[in-house]
């Protein structure tokens, strides 16, 4: 279940960080957690029920990316 954790503890700490950073920053930030969470998502190695999880958390992120910068990541 680490693997879930992981892409959320990325985004909160990209978050934190970024709050002291320019706007592009922030974005490339948010993209880099959805890539890895896409890459663990599409990892055939990984059991089904965690794939599963990590698509919904990635939908989840990239969600919230959509709301708060107005395009696609």
């Amino acid at each position: 279940m680490w693997v879930l954790g992981a892409p959320l503890a990325l985004f909160v700490f990209f978050a934190i960080v970024g709050s002291n950073s320019p706007d592009a920053d922030a974005k490339r930030q948010a993209r880099a957690v959805i890539d890895v969470c896409m890459s663990d998502m599409k990892d055939p190695l990984k059991p089904a029920q965690t794939r599963e999880a990590a698509r919904w958390m990635c939908e989840r992120l990239r969600d919230d990316f959509v709301r708060k910068y107005g395009v696609q990541p």
